[in-house]
C-alpha cells in the first residue's frame, strides 16, 4: 500500500533516523526489539507528538510506552 502524501514525508524522516533498518523492521506493525531501541524509537516520538513525556509499563517481558500530554503539577 502507499501512504497518502501527507504522511510520506514524516514517515521517511522518522525511518532515515535509524539509517541501519532493515526493510521488515519498517514494515512490520509489531516487532520485538531491544530496550535500546524502543526507547529511541519512543523518543523520537515524543518529540513528533510533542508530548512530555512517557510511561513504560511492563508485564511478562513486554513492554507498553504509553505517551504523556498536558502533565501538571498539583499542590
Amino acid at each position: 500500500t502507499t501512504l497518502p502524501p501527507a504522511l510520506q514525508e514524516p514517515s521517511r524522516r522518522l525511518c532515515d533516523e535509524f539509517p541501519h533498518r532493515d526493510l521488515w523492521e519498517i514494515s512490520t506493525p509489531q516487532f520485538c526489539t531491544d530496550l535500546g531501541t524502543a526507547q529511541a524509537l519512543v523518543a523520537i516520538l515524543i518529540r513528533e507528538a510533542g508530548a512530555e513525556g512517557f510511561h513504560r509499563l511492563t508485564q511478562d517481558h513486554r513492554s507498553i510506552f504509553v505517551l504523556l500530554h498536558d502533565l501538571h503539577r498539583s499542590g
